[in-house]
């Protein structure tokens, strides 16, 4: 699509409310635009997939997601990659943006629901009962917050259990791979925290919030058990090897290390309960905690 002066195009759709920028949303949304992978999940979940006609970058799990037209990163959408779509609703989060062109979508008579951005299995919930209102399908939304409630008690109980036998908590902290090859390190309120703590273990990367480098001196401070990161950041990387090298390991000095996919890990939507149950698993196993529950000193 040709690039469009935003005003302008904005202006056009108030003027003269053709179809591509109509202001009135089915009673039922019929094209909607998911733009956070968590709720691309849950409407895949709930068999309303027919009803996406594009999704954001985040948006890669199921499988046919990838196929739907993407609009961008959810903070940082434009005005003519959503109008572009004709969508009824744009469904996302509290965590979308930029602020001015969520207006300017909303002047050109696109509804806009944000559903909370919770890092939290009653988050998970309430997106899932949300969104199961929205598209008229409270049956399947009922269904599926009572499927994921009873694998997050039974998942609590398993790890609480085998916690119980511990010395102390596993000590955790999470890398992402950043633009130019920059390591971060996952503070409080991030998802990974969120993550590496619903699997039992302690987030030692500090107390500061969001994430920020972390360097190999600062690494040896804190001390950790494992090291948690993505594939995405692997491959950004090019390699398990590279990331480690980027903060000062050596091949005589490898850590211990958790690779998973960052959607699963961090996408808080119906497989987080999964997701939190292999990371705690593998945790467990890659530290010998099960043979020598109390090695951690």
């Amino acid at each position: 699509m040709p690039r469009i002066k935003t005003a302008g195009f904005i202006l056009a759709c108030l003027i003269y409310a053709t179809p591509f920028c109509s202001a009135q949303a089915e009673a039922t949304p019929s094209r909607v635009i998911s733009a956070a992978g968590g709720l691309t999940e849950v409407i895949y979940a709930l068999s309303e997939q027919n009803r996406l006609v594009a999704v954001d970058t985040s948006s890669f799990y199921p499988e046919p997601a990838k196929l739907l037209p993407n609009i961008g990163y959810m903070r940082a959408l434009s005005p003519e990659g959503v109008l572009s779509m004709r969508p009824d609703l744009l469904l996302t989060t509290s965590d979308v943006g930029p602020k001015p062109v969520l207006e300017l979508i909303q002047q050109a008579g696109v509804p806009i629901h944000q559903v909370n951005s919770d890092k939290t299995i009653d988050g998970v919930i309430k997106r899932i009962t949300t969104i199961g209102t929205l598209l008229d399908s409270q049956e399947r939304s009922s269904q599926l917050a009572a499927k994921i409630t009873k694998e997050y008690r039974s998942f609590i109980e398993y790890r609480d259990e085998r916690l119980s036998k511990l010395s102390r908590q596993p000590r955790a902290v999470f890398l992402l791979a950043h633009e130019g090859h920059m390591v971060l390190s996952a503070g409080q309120g991030t998802a990974a925290d969120a993550m590496i703590k619903l699997a039992g273990a302690k987030n030692v990367s500090g107390p500061y919030h969001g994430y920020k480098p972390l360097s190999r001196e600062a690494l040896t401070v804190i001390s950790p058990d494992v090291i948690i990161t993505t594939t995405q950041s692997i491959e950004h990387m090019s390699s398990k090897a590279a990331l480690l090298k980027s903060i000062g390991f050596t091949d005589e000095t490898q850590p211990t290390v958790i690779v998973m996919d960052a959607g699963f890990l961090m996408n808080f939507g119906p497989r987080t309960v999964k997701a939190a149950s292999s990371l705690f698993d593998q945790i467990i196993y890659l530290l010998h905690l099960d043979n020598n529950p109390l090695s951690l000193k």
